[in-house]
């Protein structure tokens, strides 16, 4: 008895936890890792991303952190793959914002690309481009 009612209740807790973690996840913030091979080796560097305000109706702000400067750059692709929003910073730094006005774009599924220095992708986000209704 003693043994169904502890498994009763670890049965329970990570119920309960897996429903925090999951109600507390945002699709729209996360980090990535780009590999930068130095004369010291492969380096690792974190790259934190936000898109706010959520649900996107009218313009998305995006913020993208490093802790070294380097050169990012961002393409908006529809589900074509066709390039429908493109920016690019006036300088390398470590911190980026920029406001996207997506109010001209369909209501659709799009993917921001984000551009490492040498023009390739390093890390892809999703997100839906919802009506102001």
């Amino acid at each position: 008895m003693k043994k169904a009612l502890m498994l009763i209740i670890a049965v329970s807790l990570c119920y309960c936890m897996s429903s925090q973690a999951q109600q507390t996840s945002d699709p729209n913030s996360g980090h990535f890792d780009i590999i930068k091979n130095t004369s010291k080796g492969a380096e690792h560097i974190n790259v934190n991303y936000v898109l706010q305000p959520a649900p996107f109706v009218n313009t998305m702000h995006m913020y993208l952190n490093t802790p070294n400067p380097m050169k990012l750059s961002v393409k908006i692709v529809n589900t074509a793959g066709a390039v429908v929003l493109n920016w690019m910073p006036d300088q390398v730094g470590y911190s980026y914002e920029h406001d996207f006005d997506i109010s001209g774009l369909n209501i659709a599924r799009y993917r921001m690309d984000i551009y490492g220095e040498n023009n390739t992708v390093v890390h892809s986000v999703y997100f839906n481009k919802r009506s102001g209704n």
